[in-house]
């Protein structure tokens, strides 16, 4: 009989613990999107401010221009955001990509020449490859 007690302690112990990690899930969602929101808006406000600052001469056109910059990569952040339906677009990726990212970023500002052929390479892999081979998406 202590063995059913014992069986059934865990079993309502394992009932709270997930109700925590429940209610832990649901806080850290909420904060994501007011996260999300709070960004959207800072975007928004700054691509209006940055407008309207370059529209009326209020100030250096440079200080407009880096609120509209700002105002912009803001935006592209709230794209890639998580949402009720689907995880943040960086979920998914391997650390790898990043690391294979910033040496190509580094390769290409030392040798942007480097670009020319590597635009064709990609073409031939993207475009002569598959109607050669006859996998040409139809």
């Amino acid at each position: 009989m202590e063995s059913l007690y014992e069986d059934s302690s865990q079993i309502h112990g394992e009932k709270q613990k997930h109700g925590r990690l429940g209610a832990l899930e649901a806080e850290a969602e909420k904060r994501v999107q007011r996260n999300r929101l709070l960004v959207g808006v800072l975007a928004i406000a700054s691509l209006l401010l940055g407008y309207v600052a370059l529209a009326n001469d209020w100030m250096e056109p440079i200080w407009a221009a880096g609120m509209i910059r700002s105002g912009l990569l803001l935006g592209a952040l709230w794209v890639a955001m998580p949402t009720r339906g689907r995880a943040a677009a960086w979920a998914n990726v391997s650390p790898w990509w990043f690391v294979l990212g910033a040496a190509a970023m580094f390769f290409v500002m030392r040798r942007p020449l480097v670009l020319i052929p590597l635009a064709l390479a990609l073409f031939v892999l993207a475009i002569v490859i598959p109607i050669l081979t006859g996998k040409a998406k139809r």
